[in-house]
């Protein structure tokens, strides 16, 4: 009895080959930003304000430094949410 292969085995393996590679540029690891600092400078740049606005935001509390120590780092938390967009630090209303 002769041996009965499907021409269409290489076939399916390269396919599935290209799949493999395809779902790993789809879907690149995703980076671990619980290490990530920022200096003052970086964070300014980040939010499009001035270096004196990120330390006026930390001496107010809005944003939170790793220590209140010059200079400062900031956790990169404190600059961006939970789906890794830019926060958004508003005017607030002043207390009468």
């Amino acid at each position: 009895m002769k041996n009965v292969t499907n021409p269409f085995d290489p076939i399916y393996n390269e396919l599935a080959q290209v799949n493999e590679k395809l779902d790993k540029l789809l879907n690149p690891p995703k980076e671990d930003f619980t290490k990530k600092y920022y200096t003052v400078k970086e964070a300014s740049i980040i939010q499009k304000c001035t270096p004196a606005t990120i330390i006026n935001r930390i001496n107010r509390g809005e944003i939170i430094p790793k220590a209140k120590v010059k200079p400062y780092i900031i956790p990169h938390f404190q600059i961006f949410d939970s789906e890794n967009q830019k926060k958004h630090f508003g005017y607030k209303t002043r207390k009468a």
